[in-house]
């Protein structure tokens, strides 16, 4: 059986590369959207297809669910999706781009590179994706124009922030270059900044403490991170769900803290994750040459969420739903 477009959008395992697609024997992904996503836009083996489970995940129906509800969305907004954010943010992209793939013509841009920091755009029949680097003081003019042209926005915010008030300070010059508080401004939501999850961290909540104070590198303590056994691990104390130490964690993030200021500042909606991924320390990047060239010459990645992984893919399906229904949940 072959399909186009549509048979797609329904069922992204079923594509491969170009602009036809083909079924798979049932309980087979390979080749799989999530292979062909790779290859079609070029990206690296360590920030795309790198989770334990990625068989499993091209098996799932979530994939299709979601690939079916963001079509949705870009199709009624009328304007451009715009994800502004770090390379946490970044992960969605690639998941977001790689479920309306079938969607877009060729030549599709290519997005190569461990360190890809854009900007980068997705045309597609369905409406436009776009994703563009957090720092506002290199935004060119034509980029401030796009973003506040946009129908939503998505901004994550807090991976490369080195103490409380340059976060504040960085986000103070985001809001000047969005025109936050304009009319002129477009629909944004917050993704609130999400926990770490790696080993031996002063502050157990699993943050990197491979910098000073002052963002300089402390290779003492990243040496900690660099040991063949490491491993990301579960937040002290935490239980099944997200209990009282890991609230008291969550209040304590200076990070966070920045995030959900700025978001009351500016009267924004927040997507509020922290609950869901505190228990996700398995979520993250698998060991592999590719993870362990990057970081610093670390053996683990407790930073990144793998894609497409339940981390990622629950973060987008609740960014969808406050599309749809323009409500958020409120951080604490």
């Amino acid at each position: 059986m072959s399909c186009a477009g549509s048979c797609c959008q329904r069922h992204p395992r079923a594509c491969t590369s170009g602009s036809h697609a083909k079924s798979t024997a049932a309980g087979d992904p390979a080749p799989g959207w999530v292979a062909t996503c790779a290859s079609d836009l070029g990206l690296h083996p360590s920030r795309w297809n790198n989770c334990r489970n990625t068989a499993e995940i091209q098996r799932d129906d979530e994939p299709l669910r979601l690939s079916t509800a963001l079509s949705a969305a870009l199709s009624a907004l009328g304007g451009p999706i715009t994800l502004i954010g770090d390379s946490v943010l970044r992960g969605l992209f690639f998941l977001m781009a790689c479920l309306i793939l079938p969607h877009v013509p060729a030549p599709r841009p290519r997005m190569e590179g461990a360190h890809f920091s854009g900007p980068a755009r997705i045309s597609s029949e369905l409406g436009v994706l776009r994703f563009i680097w957090a720092d506002a003081a290199a935004w060119t003019s034509d980029e401030r124009q796009e973003i506040r042209s946009s129908a939503v926005v998505l901004l994550h915010f807090g991976s490369h922030a080195q103490n409380a008030s340059h976060a504040l300070g960085m986000l103070g010059a985001i809001a000047s270059g969005m025109a936050l508080d304009t009319p002129q401004a477009p629909r944004t939501i917050v993704w609130s900044y999400m926990p770490s999850h790696f080993p031996s961290a002063p502050d157990g909540g699993g943050e990197w403490h491979g910098r000073t104070a002052s963002g300089q590198v402390d290779m003492r303590r990243v040496q900690q991170y660099m040991q063949p056994t490491a491993r990301c691990v579960p937040h002290a104390s935490l239980g099944p769900r997200c209990d009282a130490s890991c609230s008291a964690m969550a209040r304590g993030n200076f990070r966070r803290a920045a995030s959900l200021a700025f978001a009351a500042q500016h009267a924004l909606p927040i997507l509020d994750a922290w609950d869901d991924a505190a228990a996700n320390f398995d979520d993250h990047p698998g060991p592999s040459a590719a993870s362990a060239a990057l970081m610093l010459g670390r053996s683990i990645d407790c930073k990144h969420w793998c894609a497409p992984g339940r981390t990622l893919m629950r973060v987008l399906g609740e960014f969808l739903r406050q599309i749809r229904d323009g409500t958020a949940r409120q951080g604490r």
